[in-house]
């Protein structure tokens, strides 16, 4: 589990065919020697396990099922990710809870800047509109975020100038893919309702 709070700015340096899926070597800076084998981590929003470690990079395996659902078959070599860790017992929740399992992949639709935030309208899949509300929570290639306003097929998020420094939000462009996974405590709320 994760809190939406990206804590580094990753970049990609391998990408490998593995069977029918993906294993990537990634630099995670500092954040490696928090990391063992075996132990989760959060890229782009994806929870993935580290299955070797070796200086400042990790390496993580994708499978095809994963690879359907998200955007990191897209990657490419000096590619800048977003990267957290797991959420620990005694950590303070910023963000709201993410899981780290993508529900769809969105695109971005335009990119509005104002003075004090950046605004991003996202385009997502209409079967998935029943967990998104105004003002709700939602995960953005893995950056905890409110939903400023809710459109038919879209919505709109405004980027803080400290989110939009500390993420990759700040290389994106109109047209491009992305992860979303919609609030957790929506889901069920929405299932427990039906």
């Amino acid at each position: 589990m994760f809190t939406g709070l990206i804590q580094y700015v990753g970049t990609i340096v391998s990408k490998t065919l593995s069977g029918d899926g993906i294993q990537f070597g990634i630099d995670c800076g500092n954040l490696t020697r928090k990391l063992s084998i075996g132990d989760s981590i959060a890229i782009n929003g994806v929870c993935l396990t580290v299955t070797k470690k070796k200086k400042q990079i990790v390496e993580v395996h994708a499978v095809k099922e994963t690879l359907k659902k998200t955007v990191l078959n897209n990657f490419k070599i000096s590619n800048e990710i977003n990267c957290e860790l797991p959420l620990r017992a005694i950590d303070y929740v910023g963000g709201h809870f993410v899981l780290g399992h993508v529900d769809t992949v969105g695109k971005i639709i335009s990119i509005r800047n104002q003075q004090e935030s950046n605004l991003f309208k996202i385009w997502f899949p209409k079967r998935f509109s029943k967990y998104v509300i105004p003002r709700g929570s939602i995960a953005v290639d893995g950056v905890s975020l409110t939903i400023a306003e809710l459109q038919t097929r879209s919505f709109i998020v405004s980027i803080i100038p400290h989110t939009f420094g500390h993420t990759i939000f700040k290389n994106y462009t109109t047209g491009e893919n992305v992860n979303i996974e919609f609030d957790v405590l929506g889901k069920y709320a929405f299932r427990n309702k039906n």
